[in-house]
């Protein structure tokens, strides 16, 4: 084999880690064929190996000639390039790195690691995954990553998609440690203290040193890479403890941690019954000063925070009254000088002897003075005028109300305008027709009531029907349908034309009853008489709930019993419509339960527990706060009651034979 070596540095190199099949010499000087280049550094230097037919190093590939130089084998196989660490670096695996430089990813599936001598060992990443960031390697997990699953198991992935749990031991549980090694970790750890409710609320005080810093002191169970544990830290300044709120017994208010506070802000005050509690330097209340007798404790009103000594009428009113005047509170909390009220008059509130100014009557309004009076007063400035005006003549004075509902008067007037009132269709006293008082103060002609009788509701009147005209209505005595759910009246009568019950009641012959539907007798269409022995089938619309009536009855169907079901005949009555129960017969039952769906489950009446509700309210759902005994399901056409709370409606169930 013919071999040819050409050096273009004066240096010494071994090559035989890098060419399987050929070594050089280990020192040479340069060929005087060759370009005698000389590299500093980072300068290049090349060794090329000429073999007619065998390949000497695997394109490509890296390694180190030393810490300083690095070695990179050509594409052809024969040339092999030098290049020279900078200031800083050293050589490891082929690659120029710096001592200082990180763990890092050499392509897509290697990862480059410092190891303990300084240099980097090249590692592969498992099958499946990729290098990313730190040289770690990555699947559905980092490889060699754990993690906490809970606060009792670790779960660890070896492969990078798998995981196995490993539970902790008692008396540990599971706490995050960092990422020692770029990728996350966790371990089971001995710890002093358990997280759930309300054991990992903060709390006042130190297990540790319980005479220590009292009132400083908040501590709280958390997780640490050593365990959980009890940390303690103090309040600065003039700031104390102040203890969490725990949960209600209906769970509306979470728990809360406890936390640092002052009890007040420096130089602020408030009110302890009659005196001014001082905030001092150390945030806590010191002086106290007494308000003098008379004077009550206030706000300041100008800074809230700070308190004074003012007129009871301040304390929960901008003022008081005197007489009509109005005394208003004062920068100081004092009341000011009477003063008539810009509008209106002065109303004491009933709160120590406050009061507020607030109007009588509205511009343009105008009323009587007192009943049968002959006199009246309008308004002025909000308030009705200190003298009064007589009606012309001495007619009488009558209030009323316009169409805009402003107070008015009339003098002289027979009524008020726009009253009504029931009369005879000649105006005398009766109830056939209606009177309306015009604007004039007098009343107009009777207006006869085309339907029903006159009633009156106070200032108003109008025509009410007894009853459908033509229809006809039960009536007489109250009793139940043996056999049936139903109640009837034992008698009836007819509805005039003008929608008037007239004469007398007609009584039902034995074993019949009038029975109502709507406000009406049920009856076929156009029959003068409403009783029946029961709802058959020629009745359009059916019985009270929309079915033919039905019941139990003996074998011959002529009495109640439990061998067959029966129907109403289209004769309405109970005759034929027999089926044979082998198993005996369960009666009629009527409809029950609300018109519509409803989810009845509530909170004090008036709060909706449903999905819809908390949502609205942002509160989530009724699963997180834990209103349903079960998972929400669909009230009607609302998918949002919470557990079994929907009432829904039950449909009427007519007579029917037991299955066997």
């Amino acid at each position: 084999m013919h071999l040819r070596s050409l050096w273009v540095t004066a240096s010494c190199l071994s090559v035989g880690a890098v060419f399987a099949t050929a070594s050089l010499p280990a020192c040479s000087s340069s060929d005087s064929g060759s370009s005698g280049t000389s590299a500093g550094d980072g300068g290049v230097n090349v060794v090329v190996v000429i073999d007619g037919s065998t390949q000497s190093c695997a394109p490509g590939t890296r390694s180190c000639k030393s810490d300083a130089i690095a070695l990179q084998c050509g594409a052809d196989g024969q040339t092999l390039t030098e290049q020279p660490c900078s200031t800083g670096q050293r050589c490891s695996n082929g690659t120029c790195l710096s001592d200082t430089s990180p763990d890092t990813c050499k392509d897509g599936t290697t990862a480059l690691r410092k190891n303990a001598a300084g240099t980097y060992d090249v590692v592969a990443c498992p099958a499946g995954t990729a290098c990313t960031g730190a040289g770690l390697c990555r699947g559905a997990f980092y490889v060699g990553s754990s993690q906490c699953a809970g606060i009792q198991a670790v779960a660890s992935s070896a492969d990078g998609f798998t995981q196995t749990l490993t539970t902790c031991a008692a008396g540990k549980l599971c706490v995050d440690t960092g990422s020692p090694g770029g990728a996350p970790s966790a371990a089971c750890m001995d710890s002093e203290c358990i997280p759930g409710q309300p054991t990992n609320l903060a709390f006042c005080g130190n297990p540790k040193a319980p005479t220590t810093n009292v009132g400083k002191a908040v501590t709280k169970c958390i997780a640490t890479p050593a365990g959980y544990k009890f940390v303690t830290t103090l309040c600065t300044g003039a700031g104390l403890c102040v203890p969490g709120v725990k949960a209600n017994g209906n769970n509306n208010t979470p728990p809360t941690d406890a936390s640092c506070a002052t009890n007040c802000v420096p130089g602020t005050s408030r009110c302890s019954g009659t005196s001014i509690l001082t905030c001092g330097a150390d945030g806590t209340y010191g002086s106290t000063t007494a308000c003098a007798f008379g004077k009550a404790c206030l706000p300041s009103p100008t800074d809230p925070s700070t308190a004074v000594c003012g007129d009871p009428a301040c304390v929960q009113s901008t003022g008081g009254c005197d007489g009509a005047n109005f005394r208003a509170c004062d920068a100081t909390g004092n009341l000011g000088a009477a003063a008539p009220c810009a509008t209106g008059i002065c109303l004491p509130s009933g709160i120590g002897a406050g009061g507020f100014c607030a109007t009588e009557c509205n511009a343009g309004d105008e009323r009587c003075v007192g009943n049968n009076s002959t006199a009246f007063q309008t308004c002025v400035s909000g308030r009705w005028s200190s003298t009064s005006t007589s009606c012309a003549a001495g007619g009488k004075c009558t209030d009323y109300k316009t169409a805009s509902g402003a107070r008015a008067k009339i003098c002289g007037a027979d009524c008020a305008p726009g009253s009504m009132r029931c009369t005879l269709d000649d105006g005398g006293v009766g109830d056939t027709a209606t009177e309306t008082c015009l604007a004039t103060g007098k009343w107009a002609a009777a207006a006869p009531c085309a339907v029903g009788r006159c009633q009156t509701a106070g200032n108003a009147a109008a025509c009410v029907a007894d009853c459908v005209p033509g229809s006809l209505v039960c009536a007489g005595n109250g009793i139940g349908i043996n056999g049936t759910p139903y109640g009837a009246r034992t008698g009836f009568q007819s509805c005039s034309a003008k929608g008037l019950l007239a004469g007398a009641v007609t009584d039902c012959a034995t074993g019949t009853f009038c029975r109502t539907k709507n406000g009406r007798a049920i009856a076929p269409a156009g029959a003068t008489n409403a009783c029946l022995s029961c709802i058959g089938t020629g009745i359009v619309g059916g019985n009270e709930d929309g079915l033919v009536d039905s019941r139990c009855a003996t074998a011959t169907g002529d009495a109640l019993g439990n061998a067959t079901s029966q129907i109403c005949a289209a004769n309405n009555t109970w005759t034929g419509g027999l089926t044979t129960c082998a198993n005996g017969c369960t009666g009629p039952a009527p409809r029950s339960g609300p018109v519509a769906p409803v989810c009845s489950r509530t909170n004090n009446g008036s709060e909706f527990r449903t999905e819809s509700y908390y949502a609205a309210h942002k509160r989530g759902s009724c699963t997180n706060t834990r209103r349903n005994q079960s998972t929400p399901v669909a009230c009607g056409a609302v998918p949002d009651c919470c557990g079994s709370a929907c009432t829904f409606p039950v449909s009427a169930r007519p007579a029917s034979c037991d299955a066997p």
